[in-house]
């Protein structure tokens, strides 16, 4: 009982029901039009605290996939640029896209979900939610075409353990922020955070912290800055 939460049933008024808090993301996300606020996404996080439970962790994941969008990833995202045209590389079933494009636009911005039909998992589709409008042309890049550099975020969420397919991105992206959500030695290779570390300023930012046996996964944020001198003392951290 540790991680469901009392939420009214959309139903019937008044009447309560007990929900996980991946069965509740679940319900918010998959409403007609797929609307809800960043402020829905806050349920599913433990009260006072940013941790999640082995149970929750899991269920989050059956639910949802590997990540969590929340208000601290679009707080931060946010403060990067007020109006950015987010490129989201491998978006998969468009969870992201469905969180955080539409306060985007909102704003005059806009969010651009991408990803390869011929290399999704299964388990986009098992999520059961599709973004509108993903786009799965072999050139993501070329969805920038027009829009100012100043403006552009490249973003990744939870790539493939040790892939490197993002670098080929990286090297042709003219943008000033690339952003991974994820953990490293877990999402992507190590040569990738290496080599972003060794050529721009990066910061870390916690977003949610995962229980599972054995120890803890960190899920971050981390945001590389074309315009800031690169650390090279964090390339260690990898």
């Amino acid at each position: 009982m540790g991680n469901e939460l009392s939420i009214p049933h959309d139903e019937t008024p008044g009447q309560e029901q007990r929900l996980t808090p991946g069965q509740h993301f679940a319900r918010l996300v998959r409403r007609p039009g797929g609307i809800f606020t960043v402020e829905d996404l806050e349920v599913c996080k433990q009260p006072g605290e940013n941790r999640l439970t082995f149970a929750q962790t899991m269920d989050l994941r059956q639910n949802l996939g590997f990540s969590l969008p929340i208000k601290d990833f679009w707080n931060r995202l946010i403060a990067l640029h007020p109006k950015p045209t987010v490129l989201e590389i491998g978006c998969g079933a468009g969870l992201y896209a469905c969180a955080f494009a539409p306060p985007i636009w909102e704003l005059g911005g806009n969010w651009i979900a991408t990803d390869n039909w011929e290399t999704m998992g299964e388990s986009d589709y098992d999520i059961g939610l599709m973004f509108p409008s993903i786009k799965t042309g072999k050139d993501p890049l070329s969805y920038l075409h027009g829009v100012p550099e100043d403006d552009q975020i490249l973003l990744t969420v939870w790539p493939e353990p040790n892939s490197r397919y993002m670098l080929h991105y990286i090297e042709q992206f003219k943008g000033r922020y690339i952003i991974f959500v994820g953990e490293p030695g877990v999402c992507g290779h190590e040569d990738v955070y290496k080599q972003l570390t060794m050529q721009y300023g990066l910061e870390i930012s916690d977003l949610c912290l995962y229980n599972l046996p054995g120890g803890l996964v960190h899920e971050q944020m981390f945001v590389w800055d074309k315009q800031s001198p690169a650390d090279t003392d964090l390339v260690s951290y990898f």
